[in-house]
């Protein structure tokens, strides 16, 4: 029988893998000793959740645990001459900067992960070299990295379409997601030992549908600052969210589902996400043509956002306003206080101090938004019944009525609301690109211009319309 083909694995720093090669070994020694032959490993309770295609479900399973074993065995482990090396040679990497510890330690941190993994890969009590190299390559990957990478799940629910996935960005994609993805990311959140009443209580109501979409966000940050882990997947998720928001007009509920580590990231506890219930629907499909126009809109939304949270010259005020306005639309649960937001931003975007507003305001909407006669003359009469109603519900008025009436038409209040919405996101789109070459007042002067002259060319040439403004 041929002899088999050597195991070559590269490594950066031989004293360590030789001491924890040295350690994976005595492990298995130990659990020789302590399990019966052949080894019969300890079950434990874990979970999985069972997505069908009418709904979603639970169910308890029981699953071999291998790792577990190690519990018997752990205290003789640490007292071996094995153990204490590998802790030395971490601790020496600590003192470089490099193996970052844990208040628990650094066996706690890059020791244990790699036994419990290398016994869930193999399964057995002999040695394996390539699958040690597996369970050890990911904690050395690390310790020699100066950043570490987490991917932010997040939750479009609802969104029904056709389109499959789409790279948005590097760091930013959505996925749609089939049961196999579910239940790993179900496995993430709530791993074995989690009580079952408890899995229960929170699998059905807060966990996705089969075939629901994704909004995935990778967080790059240096190894120090992992100790603000929940800081950093607060400020992603807010940030990806507006981008969202800000690429796709309608965009309904998003919430946290779950984050991850991108490779070996020490991991001592989770930080939870608060479930709440979020308003709205989403008014449209996640067809292929409209995942191409989020695509398109991705990048000035990215850039839109980033200039948010600190005042600075690279994003107007008047857009700054806008862009927020459009975002917080999303949060409020009823159209009137929608109206407020769209009204305020439109009035950001497209009025000056002493204008006669209810008729400037449509004018210049319609004159900058509108692409065709037609589309103008719509965009100036929604624009202006959305000024009259937000006057009416500024003197009093508490609710708006079930259907709105523009020019001689009336229209449902949830046509009428995704008609201004539209409006809203189109011209914030439009604006974005013009206020890089131009303050606020020389674009209102440039539109005031066209109403004269009725020659659109001036002003086309601001935004310079692409494909992607056609917002379906």
């Amino acid at each position: 029988m041929d002899n088999p083909e050597p195991v070559v694995i590269a490594v950066r720093h031989p004293g360590l893998y030789t001491a924890t090669r040295a350690t994976v070994q005595q492990m298995l020694t130990l659990l020789r000793q302590a399990l019966p032959d052949p080894p019969r490993w300890p079950t434990r309770q874990g979970q999985k959740i069972i997505f069908q295609e009418n709904g979603s479900g639970t169910e308890a399973t029981i699953e071999d645990a291998p790792r577990d074993s190690l519990g018997q065995i752990y205290e003789a482990l640490q007292r071996t001459d094995a153990y204490q090396e590998a802790v030395r040679q971490l601790n020496d990497l600590a003192a470089e900067g490099k193996a970052l510890p844990h208040f628990f330690g650094v066996g706690k941190a890059f020791v244990d992960p790699i036994l419990a993994e290398y016994l869930d890969m193999q399964r057995n009590l002999e040695f394996d070299e390539r699958s040690f190299g597996e369970a050890y390559d990911g904690v050395e990957g690390y310790i020699f990295a100066s950043s570490a990478k987490i991917r932010l799940h997040l939750s479009l629910r609802g969104l029904r379409g056709t389109a499959d996935d789409v790279q948005l960005s590097q760091s930013h994609a959505i996925r749609r997601l089939g049961a196999d993805e579910i239940n790993r990311l179900w496995r993430i959140e709530s791993p074995p030992g989690m009580p079952t009443q408890l899995v229960y209580r929170i699998g059905p109501n807060i966990w996705p549908e089969l075939r629901s979409y994704d909004l995935q966000a990778d967080i790059v940050c240096p190894k120090s600052d992992l100790n603000q882990l929940g800081i950093l997947l607060a400020d992603e998720e807010t940030k990806a969210i507006r981008a969202f928001r800000l690429s796709a007009c309608g965009s309904g509920p998003v919430y946290r589902i779950t984050y991850e580590y991108v490779g070996f990231v020490p991991n001592f506890g989770r930080f939870g996400a608060i479930e709440t219930v979020k308003p709205g629907t989403y008014a449209y499909e996640f067809t292929p043509k409209l995942a191409d126009s989020v695509k398109g809109h991705w990048q000035e939304a990215v850039r839109v956002e980033s200039h948010l949270q600190q005042p600075d010259e690279k994003l107007s005020r008047p857009m700054r306003i806008a862009a927020f306005r459009f975002c917080s639309s999303f949060d409020k649960g009823s159209p009137e206080d929608q109206l407020i937001d769209y009204s305020i931003a439109l009035e950001a975007l497209f009025t000056k101090e002493n204008d006669a507003i209810s008729y400037r305001l449509p004018l210049r909407a319609a004159i900058f938004v509108g692409d065709t006669p037609e589309e103008r003359e719509k965009i100036f009469w929604t624009v202006k019944g959305s000024y009259d109603l937000r006057s009416d519900l500024a003197h009093g008025q508490s609710q708006l009525d079930q259907t709105i009436k523009v020019k001689n038409t009336k229209v449902d209040i949830s046509e009428f609301m995704s008609d201004l919405r539209a409006i809203q996101f189109k011209a914030l789109h439009r604006f974005s690109k013009a206020s890089q070459k131009l303050s606020k007042e020389n674009i209102l002067r440039a539109i005031d211009t066209v109403a004269i002259s009725l020659d659109r060319q001036p002003i086309e040439r601001l935004y310079c319309p692409s494909r992607h403004d056609a917002q379906t």
